[in-house]
């Protein structure tokens, strides 16, 4: 019978560091795929959100006079003409979206969020040439709390969590050292 020889190597085993290009590597397609499901109308929980209102319009003509509109006048029939779907996705004007990203990466940890901004006052001209204000100046993060006070899109949803795993897990997180 052959003689078996064992053979000890010593080694040492170490966690990889996450450093600040690993996370930026880790989080950006984690940040793709949250802004893809906030513009697909998905909540951090992957359901479908909350239906745009569908309220009665009134207002006052010129002799002060309550007009009703009738159903399906108020925000979400305004958006589904001027800027389809109409469905609650964050896409009224690409503003508060495109503020949108890894903000700051360093080692262990990557920040997803708004880049501070001043969204301008909207404007529409009417046919007639006047000059009607939608929204008056106001900050991208203001705006994004606003929204998730309506309904929760902001934030890693089971589906975000699944994507930030694979990532994580992309490249091996533990190495052998061996010892000299």
């Amino acid at each position: 019978m052959d003689s078996v020889k064992t053979r000890i190597i010593k080694a040492r085993f170490h966690v990889v560091e996450f450093t600040p290009q690993r996370m930026l590597e880790i989080s950006k397609p984690v940040f793709d795929h949250i802004k893809s499901r906030i513009q697909q109308g998905q909540n951090v929980r992957d359901a479908n959100a909350m239906p745009l209102s569908m309220k009665y319009r009134e207002r006052y003509d010129k002799t002060g006079r309550l007009i009703r509109l009738g159903a399906d006048r108020g925000y979400r029939a305004w958006k589904a003409k001027r800027f389809p779907p109409a469905i609650r996705n964050w896409r009224l004007t690409g503003f508060t979206l495109g503020r949108m990203g890894v903000l700051a990466v360093g080692a262990f940890r990557a920040t997803i969020g708004f880049a501070e901004a001043i969204r301008p006052a909207m404007t529409i001209t009417g046919k007639t040439g006047r000059v009607f204000y939608l929204a008056r100046a106001i900050s991208v993060n203001t705006i994004v709390s606003r929204l998730q006070i309506i309904e929760p899109m902001f934030g890693l949803s089971p589906s975000d969590r699944e994507v930030f795993i694979n990532q994580v897990f992309s490249k091996p997180i533990i190495a052998q050292r061996r010892a000299a």
